[in-house]
């Protein structure tokens, strides 16, 4: 296994640093946003980045601290996986406060847990495509695994 980025925000002035580009505009990098008053990236009324990977991958895992300030008012992709400008899988934050895992649009699974606002969550996103064979993913919160499935 190779790790293809280990990033954080601490010596960003923007998002464009790092990131390929943006759903929307308007989110940005805040200093002392971060989980331990370091830096944090804001997205704001829905918005997200996105970052184009070399390469294909069989197996990609995404993990980031999650601190949502308000529940949205529309349900919000959050993490992701895209192939050729396409969502693939992605994790959606719900209008309940739950957080839903989407293939290509369609809902796979949606958890049970209610995310609270102010609080700070480690998600992590795992994701096995696979073409011809069965695929898999798992997205836990704070460690523990909060929808799974495969095949």
């Amino acid at each position: 296994m190779t790790m293809l980025l280990h990033d954080g925000y601490d010596y960003y002035i923007s998002a464009a640093q790092k990131w390929t580009g943006a759903t929307l505009a308007g989110q940005g990098v805040i200093s002392g946003g971060g989980r331990n008053g370091t830096g944090g990236f804001q997205f704001v009324n829905n918005q997200g980045s996105f970052k184009t990977l070399a390469a294909s991958h069989s197996t990609l895992i995404l993990g980031t601290a999650f601190q949502p300030s308000a529940i949205p008012i529309s349900n919000a992709s959050i993490l992701g996986f895209r192939d050729s400008g396409s969502n693939q899988m992605e994790v959606q934050f719900l209008t309940t406060g739950a957080l839903r895992v989407t293939r290509n649009g369609t809902t796979l699974a949606t958890g049970t847990t209610v995310l609270t606002t102010t609080v700070f969550y480690y998600l992590e996103f795992k994701v096995v495509f696979a073409t011809g064979a069965p695929g898999s993913y798992e997205l836990r919160i704070n460690g523990t695994t909060e929808v799974s499935a495969s095949g």
